[in-house]
């Protein structure tokens, strides 16, 4: 399948019920320093779950999905306070087009 073919594929995406960019991703990355205008505005106790989630990482947990991504219903728990590269990543791109491909999702 080629780029063109893939941006023909949806007209209008949309996120709901997708999720396929968290699949494996493994948690929300920010940049936790003060400059990070998403790290700065995440409430303390989101900043303490990721920070323990992260420190308990093991080899076994690469590739898994996002610890905020819900698998019933495809959604993120905190889209609010989702970080900079979860906003940039746009949905109807290229590569989420690709992934939307790769795992079956059409909108």
């Amino acid at each position: 399948m080629t780029d063109l073919d893939l941006k023909n594929m949806i007209v209008e995406p949309s996120c709901n019920g997708c999720g396929v960019c968290c699949l494996a991703i493994g948690h929300p990355h920010f940049w936790r320093h003060d400059g990070d205008p998403h790290w700065v505005r995440l409430p303390e106790e989101l900043k303490a779950e990721l920070i323990d989630y992260i420190d308990g990482l093991e080899e076994a947990d690469i590739g898994q999905p996002c610890v905020w991504f819900v698998p019933e219903t495809r959604l993120c728990r905190h889209y609010e306070y989702r970080p900079a590269m979860c906003r940039d990543f746009a949905a109807g791109s290229v590569h989420c087009l690709r992934m939307r491909a790769a795992h079956g999702v059409a909108d």
